[in-house]
């Protein structure tokens, strides 16, 4: 039920985020240049999908286009959907944002593209809806690095390496 070429996960109906236009110009813009490639989930009336339809729909999609909301332009600033895409093995393509290099390596682990740069977009979705093998290598190559990077349970462990460092909390006993 979730097979496409192109995916967009996520708010996408008009008016979400009014101080970040971005998103409802990409979504006019998916809208128009992949009308029938094009799928937006969660499907209007529906949740958000979660859990193990979720993990589905990133394996039934080849090309997922992400977003965060970057009101202001914040540097370092971008949603939890990129590890939960390609966390769960999704190819994504998401907007460039300052500091994202930090975490994740253009072409290694998802493509980037400059906001307002279509053409850069439409190449890139179009490149990798027809490259299976390359598109495969950078979704298994992503997943990887965000398993062992990027999870909840790291997060927690360097927060908690972070207290015991700072003396704001005694050391605790590794699980």
């Amino acid at each position: 039920e979730y097979r496409s070429d192109v995916a967009f996960v996520g708010s996408w109906r008009p008016g979400y985020h009014r101080e970040h236009p971005h998103r409802g110009q990409l979504v006019a813009w998916l809208h128009q240049h992949y009308p029938d490639r094009c799928r937006f989930w969660p499907r209007p009336g529906e949740h958000a999908v979660r859990g193990a339809a979720l993990r589905d729909l990133y394996a039934s999609t080849k090309v997922n286009v992400g977003d965060s909301c970057m009101a202001g332009h914040l540097p370092n600033y971008w949603s939890d959907r990129i590890p939960e895409t390609i966390g769960r093995g999704g190819f994504l393509i998401h907007p460039y944002v300052e500091g994202i290099e930090d975490h994740y390596t253009d072409g290694e682990h998802l493509r980037l593209w400059e906001v307002g740069d279509w053409g850069s977009l439409r190449d890139l979705i179009d490149f990798y809806v027809n490259h299976d093998r390359d598109r495969e290598q950078i979704a298994a190559a992503g997943q990887a690095h965000v398993l062992e990077h990027h999870t909840y349970t790291v997060r927690i462990r360097q927060l908690v390496a972070l207290l015991e460092h700072e003396g704001l909390l005694r050391a605790v006993a590794s699980a």
